[in-house]
């Protein structure tokens, strides 16, 4: 079976990021597929590219996995303009070789939707059966984030749903985004969740040694890992860092990157904030590590619409590295998780008062923090295994290549 995937930000093991794909890939490979990958060579967090400036694409292997990188303009951190014109870019690039790909069945992952829109011209015009990944919900949480795009989104309402009823089947990370999809007139019977899991790095990590300069002091630290854009309302973690900036023995520490990120840092220096520390993005590989100096994990996003279906990665980063989580959040499919799992606490994001009484009460009681960091970790190690996961897509994957061919 020859498998092809369209991802425009398609992360590898030593860069930052979610590395969901290059793991599904390989798996594919390990069961005899011949697996092909389309990507853009920009990296969602960074904003930086693989690629000089003078080349358009690049060709490689890896692991026995074909990727083709594809130049797109850098500019993801300049707003939604920005945004547009680096999907664009890598849309208009890509299909020279997205028609040229030959497949028994393809993926494409979303966002951004015109990776969709390569899978429905492939379909249509080479008959290749595709699989609509559906990893956030756009439009709806471009809209649910408060960004003004009238018409285009409604244009983009109608788009987004024709790939959804024209698509071979759909796979929706949340059962959140599933049953809003099921919303649009779309059969539950067409779609199968499968989420996000448990990274192998996990399972088998070695202890770096070497303790980082910001953990010699033994403070008392709250991490979070990821992204720092609009959605993820960091600004709330320096709310909460404000409110206990006179307890010198707990730090706040940001580890990555994002159009948000000066911003954050900008804010933290004017209010002289020097408990909160800011620290570059680290490759995939090196997270469990990181997150071992942790003794509290902080999570948060928008709160309104759609975002209730959403399941951050570094949620079930967190849960496997055995620390407890702090969330920030609204009742939905995230807070379910925390809430079967037992390993973390969830509190008002309304309520900075019961967020500081939460966090002083982990850090006075430090057997409480391994409990529930040993639950949490139970929970998506039983629930949440990636190569489990892998297994029930391949088996999506094969059964729409066989149904092609009868």
């Amino acid at each position: 079976m020859k498998i092809l995937l369209l991802h425009q930000f398609f992360i590898l093991d030593s860069e930052p990021g979610g590395s969901r794909h290059i793991f599904l890939c390989r798996f594919f490979k390990q069961q005899g597929a011949e697996v092909q990958v389309i990507a853009g060579a920009v990296n969602y967090m960074t904003g930086k590219s693989k690629l000089p400036f003078y080349r358009l694409w690049k060709k490689e292997e890896i692991d026995g996995i074909a990727i083709t990188w594809v130049s797109c303009l850098p500019f993801l951190k300049f707003g939604m303009i920005g945004k547009i014109l680096c999907y664009l870019s890598f849309f208009f690039l890509s299909l020279p070789f997205v028609f040229a790909a030959s497949a028994d069945v393809l993926i494409a992952t979303s966002p951004p939707p015109s990776a969709a829109l390569m899978g429905w011209l492939s379909n249509r015009l080479k008959k290749i059966p595709w699989v609509l990944e559906i990893r956030d919900l756009w439009p709806e949480m471009i809209r649910d984030l408060g960004v003004k795009i009238g018409f285009l989104a409604r244009t983009a309402d109608k788009i987004i749903a024709k790939f959804y009823r024209d698509s071979s089947f759909i796979v929706p990370l949340t059962n959140g985004f599933a049953k809003i999809i099921a919303q649009k007139g779309i059969p539950m019977e067409k779609m199968r969740v499968i989420p996000n899991g448990v990274d192998p790095i996990f399972e088998d990590r070695v202890e770096n040694e070497r303790e980082p300069a910001f953990n010699k002091s033994g403070k008392f630290s709250v991490f979070y890992v990821g992204s720092m854009g609009r959605a993820n309302q960091l600004e709330t973690l320096l709310k909460i860092a404000e409110k206990l900036v006179n307890y010198r023995d707990i730090q706040f520490i940001f580890v990555g990157d994002g159009v948000e990120k000066k911003k954050l840092m900008r804010e933290a220096s004017v209010k002289k904030l020097d408990n909160v520390l800011f620290l570059e993005p680290v490759p995939r590989k090196e997270v469990p590590d990181l997150l071992e100096k942790a003794d509290l994990c902080f999570l948060t996003h928008a709160q309104t619409g759609s975002f209730s279906a959403f399941i951050p990665n570094r949620l079930f980063d967190y849960l496997a590295a055995g620390k407890p989580v702090l969330l920030l959040l609204e009742k939905g499919d995230a807070s379910q998780i925390l809430e079967e799992s037992g390993g973390g606490v969830q509190v008002s994001p309304e309520d900075m008062d019961q967020v500081a009484k939460a966090i002083l009460e982990l850090k006075s009681n430090p057997e409480k923090r391994k409990k529930i960091g040993e639950l949490g970790k139970q929970y998506v190690f039983k629930k949440f295994l990636r190569k489990d996961l892998a297994a029930e897509y391949f088996k999506v994957l094969k059964e729409i290549a066989e149904k092609k061919k009868k």
